[in-house]
């Protein structure tokens, strides 16, 4: 009889640990439960409170995600959380919350709120530290550094070198991550990068690569602990090809092999091509959606790629996907999916490993940079 017992409890406790893992199994939220159904290599729209059809990212007669990239999931509070402007208007501070499956907009730095000039894109300038738990932000037209206390919500503000102009160039138009090993912030526009040292609070500026104009992109993976960036408003044909770099734990930088597109922020505008980069939170993949919109073609012309940072290896994936380049994504690490917030719509991914993806030839031999950060 005791043994018979024995068997019960622990199928018993199977049935737990399998009901747990399966797709039936129901969770705490609209999101958690969307990305819990969802199958490698599947999509699916998330409906939520607030967003209206998109209505929640206008501003004046544009959208917040306009020349723009990169939002940031906060996995404690879990949130998705973005800044950004349209073109020639006023930012703005959207955050969309789990538990309510509910968006609202909080507000912005006091100083910007009091600023009529607080205007701009959010081009790659949202970024997140999880150990300090803070959310990063620059202004654009503007050097002002802000930061948000994930814990209180409040907004503090960090000194920088607002008579370097070429720094606050680096701060208008380019790409800002929180680099954890370093900790630090990294800015990188054309061909100039600034390390802000949270120990000390110093800002150093440093070289060692060439990108061409503005709309950088940077995107940290925390699998691979390396700072994956390149872009810029250039002629591949007339510089150097499409140069992308990574750069490691200790600072050194290396060239990788050229993107077989143009890798860039974008619009989205008719005419325009780029791209918007990301990374799937199991593996650290990198996820880049291509944007090929032919001037006066009312039909967008994009394709969904992988990058596997360890092999260098581009990988075209599908050109079926319902999420076009113009929008804002962020990794969701607590269910491991990929958020993408577009224009009107929002969707989840769920990223399957290429096995039998076409892969282009590699375009050119990659450079080796070295540069350390003191």
């Amino acid at each position: 009889m005791i043994f018979f017992k024995k068997i019960i409890f622990i199928s018993f406790i199977i049935m737990i640990a399998v009901g747990s893992h399966s797709k039936a199994a129901v969770f705490a939220s609209e999101l958690s439960d969307l990305s819990n159904s969802l199958e490698p290599g599947e999509w699916a729209k998330l409906n939520t409170i607030g967003f209206d059809d998109g209505s929640l990212l206008k501003t004046g007669g544009r959208k917040v995600i306009d020349y723009a990239e990169s939002g940031v999931w906060d996995p404690f509070g879990k949130r998705f959380m973005f800044i950004g402007g349209g073109h020639g208007n006023y930012y703005k501070f959207i955050v969309y919350n789990d538990a309510t499956n509910t968006w609202e907009m909080l507000a912005m730095p006091l100083s910007c709120m009091n600023d009529r000039t607080c205007t701009g894109h959010a081009y790659d300038l949202n970024t997140i530290d999880l150990e300090g738990k803070r959310f990063y932000w620059r202004d654009r037209p503007r050097s002002g550094l802000f930061y948000m206390d994930l814990t209180t919500d409040q907004w503090g503000t960090i000194d920088s070198p607002t008579e370097d102009s070429a720094y606050a160039r680096a701060n208008r138009y380019g790409a800002m991550t929180w680099f954890p090993e370093l900790n630090g912030l990294i800015s990188v526009v054309k061909s100039k990068m600034y390390y802000y040292n949270q120990a000390d609070g110093s800002f150093t500026r440093r070289g060692g690569f060439s990108l061409y104009g503005i709309h950088t992109f940077s995107e940290y993976n925390p699998m691979h602990k390396v700072l994956f960036f390149g872009g810029g408003n250039y002629k591949p044909e007339k510089y150097d090809g499409h140069p992308l770099y990574k750069m490691d734990v200790t600072g050194s930088i290396t060239r990788l092999n050229d993107a077989p597109f143009y890798v860039r922020v974008t619009s989205g505008a008719s005419g325009s091509e780029g791209s918007l980069v990301t990374y799937e939170p199991a593996s650290g993949t990198f996820i880049v959606l291509r944007s090929m919109n032919v001037k006066n073609d009312p039909i967008p012309k994009n394709e969904l790629w992988e990058y596997d940072i360890t092999l260098d290896k581009w990988s075209f994936i599908t050109a079926d996907f319902p999420m076009g380049t113009h929008g804002v994504s962020a990794p969701i690490s607590n269910y491991g999916v990929i958020m993408f917030v577009g224009r009107s719509e929002i969707y989840i991914y769920k990223h399957k490993k290429c096995v039998d993806c076409i892969s282009p030839e590699k375009p050119s031999m990659p450079l080796n940079l070295k540069m350390t950060i003191e």
